[in-house]
């Protein structure tokens, strides 16, 4: 009985151990998609030659797009990076009651990440699919500082070595205070941005 125990208590000491082990691996894994969720729009294989002012990016986006739609987005194929959408409002080319298929591809094209209202800027293909304009404005009405680096501020930095709870926590109270101070400042620029749309068209 006695070494029974014993055996015991060492297994509890490995199990511990294991757990510390993992719990350690899922605070490399957080840390890890945090960089992902910034760093995403900057990837090495990126590298955007376009205005970083909003003002020069709006002007560049309106004179190379054939469209520029606010549309819903209805179905995403992240496989193939397809989506359909439906023009509720065109502010550049034709007003099209139907809809459409359009391509994210490309390392620097924002990504269209869920379904519902965008705004889109792009051109139409030979096969009348709407290519969405690479490091350009395109984003949602639900996120749009997401996208693109011209219309938010720099993120926070990641937490330095030893990555522990504290580090997290307040990495976590400052990706959120980002986002706050980000959210309502992107929301005005696209309003602005739709606004000033409209008296072009």
């Amino acid at each position: 009985m006695h070494k029974m125990f014993i055996a015991s208590k060492s297994s509890q000491r490995h199990l511990c151990e294991t757990v510390r082990h993992k719990h350690k691996n899922m605070k490399a894994s957080f840390i890890v998609l945090i960089l992902l969720l910034f760093v995403s729009t900057q990837c090495i294989a990126c590298i955007c030659t376009v205005p970083s002012e909003l003002k020069a990016l709006q002007e560049r986006e309106y004179e190379i797009s054939s469209g520029i739609f606010i549309a819903r987005v209805t179905e995403i194929d992240f496989e193939t990076s397809s989506f359909q959408f439906i023009v509720l409002e065109s502010l550049k080319g034709e007003n099209i009651n139907r809809k459409l298929k359009g391509t994210f591809k490309g390392d620097c094209t924002p990504s269209i990440r869920h379904k519902g209202k965008w705004i889109l800027y792009g051109q139409f293909d030979n096969d009348n699919i709407f290519r969405i304009n690479a490091c350009g404005l395109t984003r949602s009405f639900k996120h749009p500082y997401s996208n693109i680096r011209a219309t938010k501020g720099p993120p926070p930095p990641p937490p330095r070595e030893p990555i522990n709870d504290s580090a997290i926590k307040k990495h976590k109270k400052l990706t959120k205070k980002w986002i706050k101070e980000n959210v309502p400042k992107s929301k005005r620029d696209l309003a602005n941005e739709i606004k000033e749309l409209k008296t072009k068209n």
